[in-house]
């Protein structure tokens, strides 16, 4: 499913219910791809723990650098 931007605001619960069930879906802005949702999957082990760059762990981890 592809739909624009304008067009994802109105139908985000359909969006979100389709990943659910495994679709994939492209948001596209001014005609170009600019995000994709598809369905969570939880991981196990050792990258559950690993945060997006900009986390509060990431944050601790530079001001500790920084402070050495």
């Amino acid at each position: 499913m592809e739909l624009s931007l304008a067009e994802a605001e109105g139908r985000r619960s359909e969006l979100v219910t389709a990943a659910q069930r495994g679709e994939r879906g492209v948001i596209t802005k001014n005609g170009d791809p600019a995000a994709e949702l598809v369905h969570y999957r939880k991981r196990v082990g050792i990258d559950s723990t690993t945060r997006l760059a900009g986390g509060s762990e990431s944050r601790t981890l530079r001001r500790r650098k920084r402070t050495r």
